[in-house]
């Protein structure tokens, strides 16, 4: 698969990458990067043949979140009283919530927080000099900031010429 990010600079002055919606305000992202249609091409040629030669009329963009270092976080927010935070961290992990709600619900109790999975999940920061295990920390200047990489934006990029 492909990642992408969309970084934009927030009212403190940093970076964060944010998603784009239908009510997204002055967005010129509309379209997914024309690798990534590439790879749904190959996809569908090896593992969907059938289909292989037809042309891809229509696309969206899928927003999920990732930490640093491609981890859960599941933890109260420094001086944030009354703050939780529940997030995959890694994209694809919503899935293990039946698995990890008894997790969720024993650190929300409090109980078991010295078991190594739940000290995994603790918040955390990147620490001074400590380089992101996730490549999609670099912002704007990164190779896959979607202001950096060509869309298939028209219908003659997504149809199979």
């Amino acid at each position: 698969g492909t990642k992408y990010t969309n970084p934009r600079v927030q009212p403190d002055g940093r970076e964060r990458s944010v998603p784009v919606t239908r009510w997204s305000e002055n967005e010129q992202v509309r379209a997914v990067p024309a690798k990534a249609l590439e790879v749904i091409r190959r996809f569908t040629d090896e593992y969907l043949p059938e289909l292989a030669g037809l042309n891809v009329w229509m696309t969206r963009l899928c927003w999920y979140t990732d930490s640093f270092d491609n981890h859960f976080i599941i933890d109260r927010v420094p001086e944030a009283e009354g703050l939780m935070v529940v997030t995959a961290g890694s994209g694809h992990a919503f899935k293990y919530l039946p698995t990890i709600g008894r997790w969720v619900v024993d650190i929300i109790e409090g109980k078991g927080l010295g078991r190594p999975a739940v000290k995994a999940w603790r918040w955390r920061s990147l620490g001074e000099g400590q380089t992101p295990v996730n490549r999609l920390m670099e912002g704007s200047r990164g190779d896959r900031a979607l202001g950096n990489v060509r869309l298939a934006s028209d219908a003659r990029a997504k149809a199979r010429l």
